[in-house]
């Protein structure tokens, strides 16, 4: 990846990113101009180019609605799955000779880790102090 200074008429720094990796394959690419230097104090400002085809508001709506609806489809799973064998604990439990509490700590621990996995991973990565 190599990048240049922009010779710009406002007063605002920008500077052209080309990837060389991709330029090959995509000689109908412009350059992109991002405003910015790429510092903390002035990072650039990335946006989407008008009418680009990658920019999700321009997908068609099946499109759109077809990612919607994948994503419902897999949060009803993660929920569904977290509590798919209640209806059948008691016989578990018949079998397996445990108590209620072992048998529900299959449950407990899944819901534990919806909340300390966001906690514990999500939100350290997602935090200011992960960049700095």
């Amino acid at each position: 990846m190599s990048a240049h200074r922009s010779p710009s008429p406002s007063s605002v720094d920008t500077m052209v990113i080309e990837d060389s990796e991709k330029a090959p394959s995509s000689p109908r690419m412009p350059s992109r101009n991002y405003m910015g230097s790429g510092t903390a104090e002035d990072p650039y400002v990335v946006d989407w180019d008008l009418n680009d085809p990658e920019d999700p508001y321009n997908w068609p709506s099946v499109q759109r609605w077809f990612i919607t609806a994948q994503l419902a489809l897999s949060t009803f799973t993660v929920s569904f799955s977290s509590s798919s064998y209640t209806g059948g604990i008691e016989y578990t439990m018949a079998d397996l000779g445990i108590s209620y509490n072992v048998a529900i700590l299959g449950i407990s621990l899944y819901v534990l880790g919806f909340a300390l996995g966001y906690v514990g991973v999500d939100l350290p990565l997602a935090s200011d102090n992960y960049y700095h």
